[in-house]
Order: C-alpha cells, then sequence, then structure tokens
C-alpha cells in the first residue's frame, strides 16, 4: 500500500440533529480522528450529514459517499443486465454459481450489483473508514430502501478485515463460489467528477501493493473461481488466466484454484 495517509477530521453538517452530533461522536471515538470545531487542518472531512455520511477534501464540492438509496446504486438495480454481463459471466453466475466473496469492497458498488442479480455476497474492506461508511449505508439502506432495495441489501455483508487473513482464516464448509477482487489500478474514468472520486478513494486505501499475495490466497481458498478486474491494457496478475470477459474500459481475468 502507498505510504501516504491522510490526516482525517469530522465535519457536522450545520443545524443539525442530537442524532446525528451522537453518531459523530460514536464515528470519532470508533475511528479514532477528532470533530472540527471549524474547517481545521486536514486533508479529508468525514462529513457527518442527514443524507448520510461522505468524504472528500476541505473546500471542494467534490465527496465520496456509499448510498444504497438512489444515484448510481438504484441504476445498478435496475440495469445490471442480469448474467449476460461480462462480471457475472467471469463469476461463472450463469452456472449456477451465487455464494461471492468480494475482497476488495471499495465503495461496495460491485458488491450491491453482483446482490442485486441473485448472489449471496460477503464485501470485506480493509480501510476503516470505507468499512464504516459501507456498513453505515448498509444500515441506512435496510431502514430507509424500499422493498426491492431491502431485498438486495439482505443478501449483502460487510465486513472491515485484511482480505488475506479473513480468507485464510475460513473453515471447509465457509469457503465460497467464487471470489472477486478488485485491486486499485490506474483507470480512465469517464468524467472529471469520476477521476475526482478515485482520487480520493485511492487516498484512503493506497495502491494494492499485495494484490497479487491476496490473488495467490483467494485462489486457495475459492471453490471455483476467482475473477480480478483489470484495465484492458494491464498485464494479467497472474500469468495463467483461464479466460477473461470484458470491453473497451474494464477486463475480468478469470482464475482457475490451486491447493
Amino acid at each position: 500500500m502507498s505510504s501516504y495517509v491522510p490526516t482525517l477530521a469530522i465535519a457536522i453538517e450545520e443545524g443539525a440533529s442530537q442524532s446525528l452530533f451522537d453518531l459523530a461522536q460514536t464515528l470519532a471515538a470508533d475511528l479514532a480522528i477528532p470533530i472540527a470545531k471549524d474547517e481545521a487542518p486536514a486533508d479529508l472531512f468525514l462529513h457527518v450529514r442527514s443524507d448520510g455520511l461522505a468524504i472528500g477534501p476541505p473546500g471542494s464540492r467534490t465527496a465520496v459517499s456509499v448510498d444504497f438509496l438512489g444515484g448510481s446504486a438504484a441504476h445498478r438495480r435496475v440495469s445490471t443486465g442480469g448474467k449476460r454481463q461480462p462480471l457475472a459471466r467471469a463469476l461463472g453466475l450463469n452456472k449456477g454459481l451465487h455464494n461471492i466473496i468480494d475482497a476488495t469492497a471499495g465503495l461496495g458498488r460491485d458488491a450491491f450489483q453482483l446482490a442485486a442479480i441473485g448472489c449471496t455476497v460477503t464485501a470485506i474492506e480493509r480501510c476503516h473508514v470505507l468499512a464504516v461508511m459501507l456498513k453505515h449505508g448498509h444500515a441506512r439502506g435496510l431502514h430507509r430502501g424500499s422493498l426491492p432495495i431491502r431485498e438486495v441489501l439482505n443478501r449483502l455483508t460487510f465486513v472491515h478485515a485484511d482480505a488475506a487473513t479473513f480468507l485464510q482464516n475460513l473453515d471447509n464448509s465457509q469457503r465460497p463460489d467464487a471470489i472477486y477482487l478488485d485491486p486499485m489500478f490506474p483507470t480512465r474514468p469517464a468524467s472529471a467528477l469520476a477521476k475526482k472520486e478515485m482520487r480520493i478513494v485511492r487516498d484512503l486505501v493506497g495502491d494494492d501493493q499485495d494484490a497479487a499475495t491476496l490473488l495467490e490466497t483467494a485462489r486457495r481458498v475459492a471453490m471455483s473461481r476467482v475473477v480480478v478486474k483489470r484495465h484492458p491494457h494491464s498485464s494479467p496478475l497472474a500469468i495463467d488466466p483461464i479466460a477473461s470477459h470484458g470491453g473497451t474500459r474494464v477486463r475480468y481475468d478469470v482464475f482457475a484454484p490451486i491447493s
């Protein structure tokens, strides 16, 4: 991972309710970061707002949030393309595989997409701040979401853990059908907003320099396959993928289990 660690502070929206102040206090204790009295110096602010949690640099309108109630999450729910989409085909969902571990959850978008198709997904995130945002967004979605949203979220579990350690501690009965890896790699986002959001996430999680090691661990745990998301022009994470799916913006390499 990158050696750069951004400084963090919590910012509470103006006119916040007592419940938001209580949430901010809980987050400050859990994450061991201060609550900003003013615009105190920090690289990133975790904003506690009535519409959920968001994180972004000071003085910027760009912030990253985990929102399973609307926006991109809702779009993915209604336009996933089912089991015909490249990620679903790479994971073997058309072959009846459905128990998935997403070992690099990030903002939870791919995990939500897989749950929307009908998979049971355990999504692991080792960045503490992102893990907190994922769990808060999940709880908020279960509380406020429509019945279809709640049905999707009930198939989705978020875990704060180091993925390699988590996988190594699974017993044989807990091994998933497939494991999905989306290591942080240079991308070419389609918009300036996407580029800014990706920069914030990269600052939080760093570069996944242990991705190859995680792939090897995952291949020893998955029952059927491991799928790795890559840029189309990037070399595979290991030399022996058995298949690839994708297009001009992303590629999904499929790896067989190893003993």
